[in-house]
């Protein structure tokens, strides 16, 4: 079959485009041939004014150039070229009628997922779309892998729910990669659907591994990926490392604390991103995608959670691997005895092989 994939734009989101890259592959071993919705998000995330000169500027650039050349100014080499490299995107979507530029690759089903997806405060004016409102009148199978809201309670008002709805009902299989995503779906919209894991976890230990073989970087110790770096964080950081005699090291942008250091606003290469991880002692993370990939190379780690990004994506998570402890709601939770925990990884291991069972049987059952 000939498949599209929609989610959130890459940007220099290391576990946003791993996440899709599995997915990808995972279809593509499957037997079909996939290709990345190059949907084009014009709007700052920023809800705040962002000046409408400069809004109007982009906008312009956009459209000039397609998105490419503002993107390659954006998004740091390393991570464009394993884009390019890895991954097959359609031409850019600069807006609801461009999707009919799609028909040409002449789709049988469209795939929304996974990520965040359905999360207003990251799609804004083009949620619709991530509810494959574009294709209503198409003749594919809509199908949502992993999809979240990123949140416990969204909240919709009338029309969004109707919206929704009708979007929803014309899916061939829907499932949601929170827990509390089933609940939203029942409540919210009559919806009875599944779970499935995330999609980073649909390809093996080894195929990342290859990803990191021509990786330079060779620290080793204490692994530090935090989105948001707070002084509370760090000296967390530096308590855990000091309580485990391991050095430390920093592996996400703007590090400045560690000699990790980001040069020209760049961010590091996503293989020594995942080496960072690979070659890691003990991983200290408040990124759900770091929390994945500690898993998947069986890393002991900490999680340190964060409301404003979302809890329910770490609940649900570890609950899987029976690993709840090993999350903080803030770091005054914090106490040593975390560190004692013995992480059982061949019980974890047979846990991802019976999700990945469950994913094979989601896409068997709807021809895929």
């Amino acid at each position: 079959m000939r498949i599209g994939i929609l989610t959130l734009p890459f940007n220099n989101n290391y576990g946003g485009l791993l996440q899709s890259h599995a997915l990808q592959n995972y279809l593509k071993r499957r037997g079909h041939s996939v290709l990345i919705i190059n949907r084009i998000h014009e709007e700052s995330k920023d809800n705040e004014k962002f000046t409408e000169c400069v809004k109007y500027v982009l906008r312009k650039v956009l459209l000039i150039s397609h998105f490419r050349k503002l993107y390659n100014k954006l998004i740091s080499k390393e991570m464009r070229a394993f884009e390019e490299c890895t991954m097959i995107f359609s031409e850019p979507i600069l807006s609801d009628s461009d999707f009919r530029k799609l028909e040409k690759y002449h789709f049988d089903a469209l795939i929304v997922g996974s990520d965040q997806v359905w999360r207003f405060d990251y799609t804004r004016s083009l949620k619709y779309n991530y509810f494959l409102d574009f294709a209503q009148s198409w003749h594919v199978k809509r199908i949502a892998y992993a999809a979240s809201f990123g949140v416990d309670n969204p909240h919709f008002d009338k029309k969004e729910t109707e919206i929704i709805t009708n979007c929803l009902k014309e899916f061939a299989a829907i499932s949601v990669r929170e827990f509390s995503g089933i609940d939203i779906c029942k409540n919210q919209f009559n919806l009875d659907v599944d779970w499935m894991i995330d999609p980073a976890f649909l390809i093996s230990r080894k195929d990342y591994e290859l990803i990191i073989r021509d990786s330079t970087f060779q620290k080793k110790g204490l692994c530090l990926y935090l989105l948001d770096r707070t002084t509370e964080k760090l000296d967390l950081s530096d308590r855990i490392s000091a309580t485990l005699n391991l050095n430390s090291y920093s592996i996400g942008p703007q590090s400045i604390k560690f000699s990790f250091q980001i040069k020209n606003n760049k961010y590091p290469p996503l293989c020594d991103w995942l080496k960072g991880i690979h070659e890691s002692s003990f991983v200290v993370t408040d990124s759900f995608h770091g929390c994945v990939f500690a898993i998947l190379f069986n890393k002991p780690f900490i999680a340190i959670g964060n409301r404003e990004r979302g809890m329910t994506r770490f609940k649900t998570l570890l609950s899987i691997f029976e690993l709840e402890k090993q999350l903080l709601s803030s770091v005054d939770d914090y106490n040593s005895d975390i560190l004692k925990h013995e992480f059982d990884y061949p019980r974890v291991n047979k846990i991802i092989s019976d999700c990945k069972k469950r994913s094979d049987v989601f896409f068997q059952k709807i021809g895929l």
